[in-house]
């Protein structure tokens, strides 16, 4: 029997994550036939002992299929993502972050959904989030399994796959992808599964099994701050690529409902992101800040809230909106806590 699945993990200097990851994964693998999966690791030129612990770990689980490749130089997350689905051998490829963890018994559960006669063209696994202990849905509004077109893929999942270790792609669709355009994005994850979904039939796993460990938003931005995407700040430049995806799905085929969906969806965030990005920041960048108002004005000039509030708290002092956001924080948190208690 082939392979049905394939754990591909891109890595690069995480030799600790990655061996919890690894001995994460061994845990729930004795009830799996060995033949059915295969873990494979694309090493994007680490400097710490990644190649040893590695080395070590498949001397110690000889019974499960590992494949280990090292880049020569650092190619960057997109080309390692790419080059860990190109090294695997499996009909179905979870691409894993090195760093999350999988539920008891998640692989088993994926390889008997994926073990079924109907051939998918992508896979969404629902996951939640651990910050500081506390635990978070993801943005997926389905909680139970099941087979979607790529538009109504994309309203269910509410474009959660943009979470690399949500995806699993079919390895004969992602060979057709255009990846070219995927590098120097730092979101390859995302756009093929974009390309992938609207291709056939998709796999909506709903019962969240996987936990995204997560630091506080201040921490996350700081271990971002050296990081670019086209210019921008990490965070802010991803969302930026995201407004250009969700208003964008009909060139990719998609309907022009779909289309109308992801392009209110990209609003309803556009407000959080833009205070997350006030209120993370060192220093006031004003090139950047402008350069953000007109990309957004691309997708939002026809919105008068855009001009009214989002521009106006691009262009405020930092200080001005961490004072405004510590002050609002705790009613916002009562608010949601009584529409929880409500529900």
């Amino acid at each position: 029997m082939s392979k049905i699945l394939s754990l591909a993990i891109p890595t690069f200097n995480r030799k600790d994550s990655l061996l919890r990851s690894l001995n994460n994964i061994s845990n729930q693998t004795d009830s799996i036939k060995k033949n059915l999966f295969e873990i494979v690791i694309s090493d994007n030129c680490s400097t710490d002992q990644t190649g040893e612990v590695v080395s070590l770990w498949m001397t110690e689980n000889p019974e499960i299929n590992l494949k280990y490749n090292k880049n020569n130089s650092n190619y960057g997350y997109d080309i390692n993502c790419h080059k860990a689905i190109e090294m695997s051998s499996g009909k179905y490829v979870w691409l894993i972050s090195d760093d999350d963890f999988l539920k008891d018994h998640s692989i088993k559960k994926v390889i008997e959904y994926l073990n079924l006669d109907t051939d998918y063209s992508f896979c969404y696994v629902n996951y939640d989030l651990n910050v500081n202990n506390t635990i978070s849905d993801s943005d997926c509004s389905i909680k139970t399994t099941k087979i979607n077109d790529g538009n109504q893929m994309i309203v269910d999942t509410n474009l959660a796959f943009s979470f690399i270790t949500s995806c699993i792609y079919n390895r004969e669709v992602w060979k057709s992808l255009n990846y070219d355009n995927y590098y120097d994005t730092a979101w390859y994850n995302f756009y093929a599964a974009r390309d992938c979904i609207i291709q056939g039939k998709n796999l909506l796993i709903g019962e969240p099994l996987v936990t995204q460990f997560g630091l506080d938003l201040k921490k996350r931005r700081n271990e971002k701050k050296n990081s670019k995407i086209r210019g921008y700040e990490f965070y802010i430049g991803a969302h930026l690529r995201f407004l250009s995806l969700a208003y964008n799905l009909k060139d990719y085929g998609y309907s022009s409902n779909t289309n109308y969906y992801a392009q209110n969806l990209s609003w309803s965030y556009n407000l959080r992101q833009i205070i997350y990005y006030k209120i993370t920041q060192d220093r006031y960048n004003s090139d950047e800040i402008r350069k953000v108002i007109y990309e957004m004005s691309i997708y939002f000039k026809n919105r008068s809230i855009f001009w009214l509030i989002h521009v106006p708290t691009l262009v405020m002092p930092n200080t001005l909106i961490r004072c405004i956001y510590n002050l609002t924080l705790p009613i916002y948190k009562k608010l949601k806590l009584v529409q929880s208690l409500m529900l």
